[in-house]
């Protein structure tokens, strides 16, 4: 049976989503310590700046639920009690259906953002590599990438370019008219920031000061 726990944009703050969060170069050792610490035979984990979720086949669905409920709690360090408050679960074709629709841009804060679908398919390339898929999550993965390129293709879905930077890069021009020789300010320096330095700098922004939490990471400021 398929189990998903995950938090979004929708059910959690961005500030315990970040604490919640996986670096991609730790998501390998993540997905092991979920198949050592649960039930589940087979495991993935996608973590973007907007969802964190974890995707199990295990023969209780319940059983492995409440087990990566506690991983979560565990593994990231947040209450238990927080954790209940701000994860929704899906079992079984609802899981499938939430994967589908994840893939498909329909679950993203901007609607049919294209950026969902390259985060899936390294989420499931990084699973893949480390073992920790099977027969089941294969061909859910593989069948919900496949499906989220012909929506992409043959629907309007993606007619627009649409993503938080571009809708934010957008609403400033709305706002101001012209950007030429103005300046704006990029809170983070992660790559939604380095887009929205690509927006913004064609637009003619005069200076994209970047500010980080940590203060390191804001010294290689996203190149426009």
């Amino acid at each position: 049976m398929l189990t998903l726990l995950g938090m979004n944009h929708r059910s959690a703050s961005l500030e315990l989503r970040e604490r919640a969060c996986f670096a991609e170069g730790d998501l390998a050792v993540a997905i092991s310590r979920i198949r050592e610490s649960t039930s589940a035979t087979e495991a993935m984990i996608l973590a973007t700046c907007n969802r964190v979720e974890i995707l199990t086949r295990a023969k209780d669905s319940r059983t492995v639920e409440a087990e990566l409920r506690a991983f979560l709690a565990k593994d990231r360090g947040i209450d238990p009690e927080t954790i209940e408050r701000h994860v929704y679960v899906h079992h079984g074709l609802h899981a499938v259906r939430h994967v589908f629709s994840v893939a498909c841009g329909l679950d993203s804060m901007v609607l049919g953002e294209p950026q969902i679908l390259g985060q899936l398919k390294k989420a499931y390339a990084i699973a893949l590599e480390s073992g920790s898929t099977g027969p089941v999550l294969d061909r859910l993965l593989q069948q919900a990438l496949s499906t989220a390129k012909r929506v992409r293709t043959t629907t309007g879905i993606s007619r627009h370019a649409v993503s938080i930077a571009y809708a934010a890069a957008s609403l400033a021009r709305t706002i101001f008219d012209d950007l030429e020789g103005r300046s704006a300010l990029l809170l983070g320096a992660g790559k939604m920031t380095e887009l929205a330095a690509k927006h913004l700098a064609p637009q003619g922004a005069a200076a994209l000061p970047v500010t980080n939490r940590p203060y390191a990471a804001a010294k290689s400021p996203p190149k426009p």
